[in-house]
């Protein structure tokens, strides 16, 4: 999806602002979100709803109650366009792999499922090319492809970066 394309990057460039000033922390999901979706207001055209924290229950009928996805986006008039279920997550290999595992069962003909991984000053080797420029995801993220890697760094050089991982989750 084209459209995250550009709110990607402005949200790599918003980490390392928020690096900056708080040095010694880390932010929290729920600002990450909360920006994303305030990235994608300013962005998206007027074909979309943006809802933040949304049931599961009201995707697909099927899923379990108790389960929200960080972002969805409606559409409101179908032209051949899917609904967008989105999951943002820091780099925690162990927890992506549970939310991968819970976004399964969004199972619906007109949904894309992407998870959004956001890496502060931390190469995410799982899914960012090497220097020999070979990428290949862990079996662990079998059903999952890397759409985009954006990066925010304060040079060329800089091996302290910050990442932002478009991950497609099939």
């Amino acid at each position: 999806m084209k459209e995250l394309f550009t709110p990607l990057q402005a949200l790599a460039y918003w980490i390392g602002y928020q690096h900056e000033i708080y040095p010694f922390y880390h932010i929290p999901e729920l600002a990450i979100t909360s920006e994303l979706s305030r990235l994608l207001s300013l962005s998206l055209s007027n074909s979309y709803v943006i809802k933040v924290e949304y049931d599961y229950k009201k995707i697909c009928k099927n899923a379990p109650k108790s389960k929200r996805v960080d972002i969805y986006l409606e559409v409101r008039d179908n032209n051949n366009i899917n609904n967008v279920a989105i999951e943002v997550k820091r780099y925690k290999p162990k927890q992506i792999i549970k939310d991968i595992d819970k976004m399964r069962y969004l199972k619906s003909t007109n949904l894309s499922k992407y998870m959004i991984i956001t890496s502060e000053m931390k190469f995410p080797s799982d899914f960012v090319k090497t220097s020999n420029g070979k990428r290949s995801l862990d079996e662990k993220y079998n059903g999952c492809k890397v759409k985009r890697v954006l990066k925010a760094s304060h040079s060329f050089s800089s091996k302290n970066c910050n990442y932002v991982i478009l991950l497609e989750i099939i």
